[in-house]
């Protein structure tokens, strides 16, 4: 049993007419309940994935300082949503369907729950086991914040029987559990053997961080883990900052072995919010990929439309398939004087730089250096077909 579990004994709630429930033999009721029949038949996100998150709220709610620290009662509700949160993976009629699983396990939770053992729970006025519905909407909460915003749970939600004294932060609880879900991602779901998944041998929660160990494969499929991990910093930065804000600490996400050093990557990051334009990014890569060797591809437009986002964005994206090294050039800030140095620089750490006299000669200088045949090279701001590199 986690700690969080261990913290329940001893917790009863009145449900009235000298009814009692021990919340502490209730969640075992609820995680067999989830082992042999709601989970049973999820070959993904299953009672092992549940599991695992409830170690990870562990170590995840440690930091939490007062006022923040988890009641009883929010435990209850954190720990039931932990194995009721994937329920919804099972669509009737459909079988396993992903879109929108987190909202139908808050709906089968609301419909049926004498089902998932929040039904004796002594109603509100209007009927409503408030209860089941703190479960219901945690469990909806874990949703990717474009689905559905953590500003929309409820972080005074009362429930006089749970706790009669304090509401309970239902956002608080939905944004641990989406951390922990995301956290878990790749660990407990490899989809092949080719799969990034596929290679994370172990997530470790220390302080502060939380470390996906992957099996190195070479530094393509570090990349491509570097990739997913900045998209997750995306998905969680809502939830991270809210649980900064309640004193849970600046959790990081990080890899183990970190970056290897030996690869240049010198394109700047690309923007957090860029979206769309998939269609563009293809089209790029496809017309790259065809020409193969010495391929050379521009995109033209008047200043503003996005171009140099575009080739960061691509850059970023198509990493792990430049081996030899990712190289950036802005003829609008210095020039290919500049942009030798920093190359040579960056290939030759410690070695005499020669003199150029003039920008053809750093650009032949540059040529040379990236005669490497799985490199890429992407020169921003040009205005004449002469300032290109000729493979």
């Amino acid at each position: 049993m986690s700690e969080l579990h261990e913290n329940l004994k001893g917790y009863q709630v009145d449900c009235g007419q000298g009814r009692m429930i021990d919340m502490y033999q209730r969640m075992i009721e609820i995680r067999t309940a989830a082992s042999e029949k709601w989970l049973k038949k999820l070959e993904k996100n299953g009672f092992d994935h549940s599991g695992a998150l409830e170690e990870y709220l562990d170590k995840l709610t440690d930091g939490l300082g007062e006022p923040n620290r988890l009641t009883k009662a929010e435990t209850f509700v954190l720990l039931a949503s932990v194995y009721l949160h994937d329920i919804g993976y099972w669509a009737e009629g459909e079988g396993i369907v992903s879109r929108a699983h987190q909202k139908r396990s808050s709906e089968y939770i609301l419909a049926d729950p004498v089902e998932y053992r929040l039904g004796d729970f002594p109603p509100f006025g209007d009927g409503t086991i408030r209860a089941a519905r703190a479960v219901a909407e945690v469990c909806h909460g874990h949703a990717p914040e474009s689905e559905l915003s953590l500003d929309r749970l409820d972080n005074r939600f009362f429930d006089r029987a749970l706790d009669p004294d304090q509401p309970l932060n239902l956002r608080k609880l939905a944004a641990l559990l989406r951390l922990a879900d995301e956290a878990d991602d790749p660990y407990t779901r490899p989809e092949s053997e080719k799969s990034w998944r596929g290679t994370v041998s172990l997530v470790r929660i220390g302080p502060g961080t939380i470390c996906w160990c992957w099996d190195q494969a070479g530094p393509d499929r570090f990349y491509q883990f570097e990739s997913v991990i900045k998209q997750k910093r995306v998905t969680l930065k809502t939830a991270l900052d809210y649980l900064a804000d309640r004193g849970a600490g600046e959790w990081k996400l990080v890899l183990e072995p970190e970056a290897p050093q030996d690869i240049p990557f010198m394109a700047p990051d690309p923007s957090e919010t860029f979206v769309g334009r998939e269609e563009d990014l293809e089209t790029l890569h496809e017309n790259l990929r065809k020409r193969k060797v010495g391929a050379v591809t521009g995109v033209v437009g008047t200043g503003g439309i996005g171009k140099t986002e575009l080739a960061r964005v691509y850059a970023a994206r198509y990493r792990p398939e430049y081996p030899d090294g990712v190289f950036w050039v802005s003829l609008k800030e210095g020039g290919w004087l500049r942009a030798a140095e920093a190359i040579w620089a960056r290939l030759m750490p410690g070695s005499d730089r020669p003199a150029w006299p003039d920008e053809n000669g750093a650009k032949t200088a540059v040529e040379r250096l990236l005669d490497r045949p799985h490199a890429l090279l992407v020169i921003d701001n040009v205005d004449e077909a002469d300032q290109i590199i000729q493979p």
